[in-house]
């Protein structure tokens, strides 16, 4: 939703509001997403408390 909102051309709040999540969440996304590309940025990552 947070790649979209942002391709999509909406302004950084917008995007923030869009994916329901922190700013600087958003930001590191979309900066991830431009150095890497897709692939990464489509998988989960992984934390201690998953199952």
């Amino acid at each position: 939703m947070t790649l979209l909102a942002s391709a999509g051309g909406n302004p950084a709040p917008v995007t923030v509001q869009l994916a329901q999540a922190h700013e600087g969440t958003v930001r590191n996304m979309i900066h991830r997403f431009s150095e890497i590309g897709p692939a990464p940025a489509l998988y989960r990552r992984h934390c201690a408390s998953d199952p």
